[in-house]
């Protein structure tokens, strides 16, 4: 189900519609082959939360993420995003809009990409988390009759 969500970021509030099928799913691929091997450079989800690993994805990411990408995944999440700063006036997030709005705020273009991708792939993200907790969970494995 296609659902907006909404979410302030630094007194700006966006409306992000996920993508269609489609668009959802060539924008994983492209994420995937730009991303991947960057996060492929931490040892585990929980060792990126816990801080450690930073520098190396980052430096992954620097090294695969061009600005192609970023520019392809603005133009696409803009189609689908809305903003407001009084709650009145929403607006989609044109590359006009981007342009303003992101001018020298660097970080919050990036969250918002960042709220994007949890509008679109947050069942993906959530089976992450659970694929983890299970597997640095003790006692998850389930043991087999031979080792009993």
């Amino acid at each position: 189900m296609r659902e907006e969500q909404q979410k302030t970021i630094e007194e700006i509030t966006f409306k992000v519609i996920p993508l269609g099928f489609k668009q959802s799913r060539k924008a994983f691929v492209r994420l995937a082959k730009a991303a991947g091997p960057a996060l492929g450079k931490a040892d585990s989800i929980a060792s990126l939360k816990a801080g450690k690993d930073i520098g190396a994805v980052l430096e992954g990411l620097v090294d695969s993420v061009s600005d192609n990408d970023l520019e392809w995944f603005a133009s696409v999440f803009g189609k689908t995003t809305r903003y407001s700063t009084d709650g009145e006036k929403w607006p989609f997030m044109t590359e006009a809009n981007q342009e303003t709005m992101f001018s020298g705020r660097l970080i919050l273009f990036f969250r918002w990409l960042r709220f994007c991708l949890e509008v679109n792939y947050s069942d993906f993200l959530e089976l992450l988390r659970s694929v983890e907790t299970d597997a640095g969970s003790p006692g998850t494995k389930e043991e087999s009759p031979e080792e009993s």
